[in-house]
């Protein structure tokens, strides 16, 4: 099946504002949106530019909007989502600095992280040993709301002193 992609581009050096390109790619079962994504890049436009890592639904660096929702590129279906919305549209996440294309300017959200201790203090007076880190299980939990933080407007925004929503 042949669908088209409408993705939104931004060359901050060439371009006044961000506009849509179309492109056209013959999608098999089982391809997410970063795989097509990697495809268009190889195939039809090797400007493309947006960011990936793990492809695991990991990092949380391929973050983007897809058909108006935060979601990771990695995780998302294709067919999925031509099935629910008759389209894909793929844009960068809101209130976030495009760099080009789609990829973001993550620094706030990198710095707020640093801020964050992923484990629970023993009480005053315990020795070190007595610390306990959390199940790793519940960060990966806190991936995906990566890209709804920084595309909610909100107290992540308000600088130092909140590392997260409300």
């Amino acid at each position: 099946m042949r669908l088209a992609f409408t993705i939104q581009k931004y060359n901050p050096e060439i371009d006044q504002h961000p506009h849509e390109e179309i492109y056209h790619l013959d999608v098999s079962p089982g391809l997410t949106i970063l795989d097509a994504l990697i495809r268009l890049k190889n195939e039809a436009d090797g400007r493309l530019t947006f960011r990936y890592s793990c492809r695991s639904a990991i990092c949380g660096s391929c973050a983007m909007e897809i058909n108006g929702s935060e979601k990771l590129a990695c995780r998302t279906s294709v067919r999925k989502e031509w099935e629910r919305h008759g389209e894909i549209a793929v844009a960068p996440l809101k209130n976030l600095a495009v760099i080009k294309d789609l990829a973001v300017d993550m620094r706030s959200f990198w710095q707020k992280n640093r801020t964050i201790v992923p484990w629970l203090l023993s009480r005053e007076g315990a020795h070190l040993s007595e610390r306990r880190s959390c199940d790793p299980s519940q960060l990966k939990a806190t991936v995906t709301p990566i890209s709804r933080l920084q595309s909610a407007p909100g107290p992540w925004e308000k600088g130092p002193v909140s590392a997260g929503p409300g």
